[in-house]
């Protein structure tokens, strides 16, 4: 294998001390399917067998090259030394203990070749911390506001394996990784403020979680400092304010007023999360040598302060927001007198736009046919701000901490929470357990936390009869309302026909397309579909299999789509918008919804596909099953290949008896799931006491 004079991609290796696990993260380099990259090893002077092996390793591999170096000069040099000897366009990380999938240099370099505006792109983390393995966190910070990039990023995330994602060299090489607590933390702040990130669910980072490091790290810092002490977290907003300033290309980002502005809100941010994190144990118990019952006794003290503080910073930073935002209360107030007085009061939480996910289009679609019946006030959570929510009549936007005052000062006794599982909702709890109203279960009972601990102060909602069995099953005594979905259709799309469309999408009159929507996960069995059509239209062109949503999260899809890019048949069409998502819906002949696994869960792209008139193929399972027999075709769960291929070629020859299914399905949507409708119980259930 021959060494290339300029690789396209860089892989830096820092190690220390860990032959074992480099032999693991180094193969996993050599193995990946995209074959035009580096490999940089930097042995910052071991005393184990890692020389051995790096010697050995780069004479199976003329890519890889091995610098040990004469003596140990710390950590963040060896990672800073192998970005100096990159060559490539791209350049990553490569952490001694941890490994890649095979495809993630394949799908990062092709998201980033294709996304420019992104300097930084990851794939999921996998982390494991002895027998405890857990997924890490999908994180899109896609504001074009370096502020809100950078707020985003302290505000949400809770792990940095991000890291460890592919750069944009050129990026990287105008930072560097300061050499204190949290660094790397503070250099992706600061290629936040240059550009976006991102993370893919198509390829994944597995990372050994040293738990060590930190606590080592606190054990370790001068005891005269006693703040940084107790809060090491909290100082890495000092010292990334202070690579602001001392890089040229950062300094003229931001002006000063929002420096200021930047700094406390991330201060705040960074104590309120993490301060109880790593506090005064690791340091100050091991400076007391007495016994173990005074040393119990001294803890419990210490996690009572520790709590107090916490809620002192949360209680400021909520004054802070009452402060500077208490003369718009009243503007608000005034204003909402004016405007339709005689309506009643609402407040909504949840997410919405600019957030991407379905709870977001469910919210603000009913809010648009309850604000004719409410002034509604929606309290959403620090990740952005009013300004970028979408403008709809007697509806306003509030941070969630203005809530108290808001509800005092304006009178607000309604509340509805939607909860779904995601991070997007964790700022609801708080209120939900101190204020009854409510409650939306989206994905039945897996992230209601303390909700359904207190059924008798809610009022608990879920959208289907099998969600409704399955949190019965766990709280027998709990009375639970079910309401459907709502679901509606731009009427522009309405009024396009269908050939009018494929004329628009360049698709054929003349072809048969199969359809799947949304997000193309495992459960959703697409990959098994493509390979019943390949199967079963061998000689046929005039088919076609469109995939048409947010992501593909199911690798197996994306590398079988990679091994047969030459077949024009089959079409994948990612992130549109909802106006050209509704364009592909209605040229499709026939879509599928399968499910080899669920949760109850019901599924919004089902019901628009519904709606639009197109028949659907969806599993005989859970809320699906729900559904009349006649207005979907429904089909046993966990088919195999030959069943699906008899299912396509049967689809293929019944065409006509499809069209009779896609019409009683649009009908029924419109009768049982139009938003006025569901808006109306929804107000029902609102003004009962």
């Amino acid at each position: 294998m021959s060494k290339n004079d300029k690789p396209l991609v860089s892989i830096g290796i820092p190690t220390y001390n860990r032959a074992e696990s480099l032999k693991r993260a180094i193969n996993s380099a050599v193995n990946q399917t995209y074959t035009n990259l580096e490999i940089i090893i930097s042995d910052n002077c071991s005393i184990d067998e890692t020389q051995q092996l790096c010697e050995e390793l780069c004479k199976l591999d003329s890519r890889i090259t091995y610098i040990r170096q004469a003596k140990n000069f710390g950590a963040t040099n060896n990672f800073s030394f192998v970005l100096k000897k990159a060559t490539g366009e791209y350049f990553m990380w490569l952490a001694d203990d941890d490994w890649i999938s095979e495809n993630y240099i394949y799908d990062c370099q092709f998201f980033l070749q294709n996304n420019h505006q992104y300097l930084l792109c990851s794939g999921i983390a996998k982390y494991y911390l002895g027998d405890d393995i857990r997924m890490g966190e999908n994180i899109c910070l896609e504001e074009n506001s370096p502020i809100e990039r950078v707020k985003e990023y302290f505000n949400k995330v809770q792990d940095n394996g991000i890291f460890y994602g592919l750069y944009r060299k050129e990026a990287v090489l105008k930072l560097r990784i300061p050499s204190c607590f949290g660094g790397d933390w503070v250099f992706i702040a600061c290629i936040l403020l240059l550009g976006k990130a991102t993370t893919l669910n198509t390829c994944v980072i597995h990372r050994v979680f040293q738990e060590k490091s930190t606590e080592d790290y606190a054990k370790e810092i001068n005891s005269k400092y006693v703040l940084e002490k107790s809060y090491p977290y909290a100082f890495i907003c000092f010292h990334f304010f202070s690579e602001i300033e001392r890089t040229l290309i950062l300094q003229n980002i931001l002006t000063k007023q929002q420096k200021i502005l930047l700094f406390l809100d991330i201060l705040l941010t960074l104590m309120r999360r993490f301060g109880h994190l790593y506090s005064i144990e690791y340091g100050w118990l091991n400076i007391f040598c007495i016994r173990k019952k005074l040393i119990s006794l001294l803890k419990i003290i210490i996690r009572n302060f520790r709590q107090s503080c916490l809620y002192f910073i949360d209680s400021l930073r909520t004054f802070i927001y009452n402060l500077k935002y208490t003369p718009q209360m009243y503007q608000l107030y005034a204003s909402s007198k004016q405007k339709n007085s005689d309506l009643k009061k609402l407040a909504f939480f949840s997410p919405v736009k600019p957030i991407k996910s379905g709870i977001s289009d469910y919210s603000e679609e009913l809010i648009r046919f309850l604000c004719k019946k409410y002034q509604i006030f929606v309290f959403i959570d620090d990740s952005y701000t009013e300004k970028q929510c979408p403008n709809i009549e007697n509806t306003f936007y509030l941070n969630h901490r203005l809530f108290p005052i808001t509800s005092k000062i304006l009178g607000i006794k309604k509340i509805v929470y939607q909860i779904g599982n995601n991070y997007y909702h964790n700022y609801m709890f708080k209120y939900i357990n101190k204020n009854h109203g409510i409650v939306v279960l989206h994905d039945g009972i897996h992230m209601s936390g303390n909700v359904l601990q207190q059924p008798e102060r809610h009022k608990i909602v879920v959208h289907s009869l099998s969600a409704s069995t399955q949190v019965k099953s766990k709280y027998p005594n709990l009375s639970v309302n079910v309401i459907s979905l709502l679901m509606s259709l731009p009427e522009e799309n309405l009024k396009q026909d269908k050939n009018s469309l494929r004329h628009e999408l360049n698709i054929d009159i003349n072809t048969f397309v199969f359809g799947v929507f949304g997000i193309i996960s495992e459960p959703k069995m697409v990959y098994e579909l493509l390979l019943a059509f390949c199967h079963s239209f061998v000689q046929n062109e005039n088919v076609a299999f469109l995939m048409v949503g947010y992501e593909i999260a199911d690798s197996r899809v994306l590398n079988f789509l990679r091994a047969n890019e030459d077949d024009k048949r089959l079409v994948c069409k990612l992130g549109v918008s909802m106006e050209d998502l509704y364009k592909f819906i209605k040229v499709t002949d026939a879509c599928f919804n399968l499910r080899s696994t669920s949760r109850g869960e019901t599924s919004s792209s089902l019901l628009r596909v519904m709606s639009c008139g197109i028949p659907v193929i969806a599993s005989d399972i859970d809320s699906f099953s729900e559904l009349p027999s006649d207005v979907l075709l429904k089909v046993s769960q966990n088919l195999s290949q030959d069943e699906l291929s008899s299912i396509l070629k049967k689809i293929y020859n019944e065409k006509d008896k499809l069209k009779e299914i896609g019409k009683k399905g649009k009908s029924y949507i419109n009768s049982f799931h139009s938003p006025s409708k569901i808006s109306d119980i929804y107000s029902t259930l609102i003004e009962i006491e």
